[in-house]
C-alpha cells in the first residue's frame, strides 16, 4: 500500500464559487442609407453640334449673339475653323 501527500486546496465541486458568464454588450450600428440607381431612359449625347447656324443679314451677326432679326434668319452650314 502507498500513501501520498497533496498540498493545496481539496477539489470539491461545492468548494468553488459558481461561475457566471456575462455576455458582452450589444453594439448596434445604423444602416447606411439606401441609394437607388435608375436604369434605362438615358439619352445618348448628340454626336455633332447643331447642323446649322442662323445668320442675320440686317445686323451681320449670328444667333445667339442677336436674339431677334427683323428681316428673318438665314440658315448657314457651319464651316470648320481655319478652313
Amino acid at each position: 500500500m502507498s500513501f501520498g501527500v497533496v498540498v493545496g486546496a481539496p477539489f470539491y465541486p461545492w468548494y468553488y464559487p459558481p461561475y457566471y458568464y456575462y455576455y458582452p454588450p450589444v453594439v448596434t450600428v445604423p444602416a447606411a442609407p439606401v441609394t437607388y440607381v435608375e436604369l434605362g431612359g438615358a439619352r445618348p449625347a448628340p454626336s455633332q453640334p447643331a447642323s446649322y447656324w442662323y445668320y442675320c443679314e440686317a445686323s451681320k451677326t449670328y444667333y445667339p449673339y442677336v436674339k431677334e432679326c427683323p428681316a428673318g434668319w438665314m440658315r448657314v452650314v457651319p464651316k470648320a475653323p481655319g478652313g
